[in-house]
């Protein structure tokens, strides 16, 4: 291959970028760009809440208030008896840890008189490497009890302590 002399002074020819080429990739780039910022703006959209009289609407908000780590207002959903064996500190550690990158959804609902059962699915998910994440669905049932007008939790998202037989 021999290569054509070039006067003294003369610049290479350069390779033009064809215009349609460029505007697809630009394009394909802006698409991805859009893409990873809405993600983050959908899944954190505000979810639609049932009535605070109902047992959904409670769980509801005793998740939402622990996920913004207003443990005092998450406390305030549960009966007296479980404030009473749950500190506010015990609700922290209990539910930090397992409510770190998760989702709460209500599945369901059973009310029998006084007492309802609210079935709900923790969604977690480990952020990954290059391929993606680690997700994985957990089930919980969240028992509760009318007190007055109003229902509260006693028992499901969190232990309460076993009580000391008497001596």
């Amino acid at each position: 291959m021999s290569q054509t002399p070039q006067p003294a002074g003369a610049t290479p020819a350069r390779r033009r970028i064809d215009p349609l080429l460029a505007a697809i990739v630009a394009g394909a780039v802006l698409l991805i760009v859009i893409g990873l910022v809405a993600i983050p703006l959908v899944s954190r959209r505000a979810p639609t809440l049932a009535p605070e009289t109902t047992p959904e609407g409670v769980v509801q908000r005793f998740y939402q208030a622990a996920y913004a780590e207003d443990y005092a207002a998450a406390q305030a959903y549960l009966a007296a008896e479980s404030r009473a064996q749950l500190s506010l500190l015990d609700l922290q550690q209990q539910l930090g840890g397992q409510l770190q990158q998760s989702q709460m959804r209500v599945t369901g609902a059973t009310v029998s008189g006084a007492a309802a059962t609210v079935q709900v699915t923790l969604t977690h998910v480990q952020p990954g490497g290059l391929f993606g994440s680690n997700e994985w669905n957990e089930q919980r049932d969240v028992l509760l009890s009318r007190e007055g007008d109003a229902w509260k939790i006693v028992g499901g998202p969190f232990y309460l302590p076993i009580p000391a037989k008497p001596v």
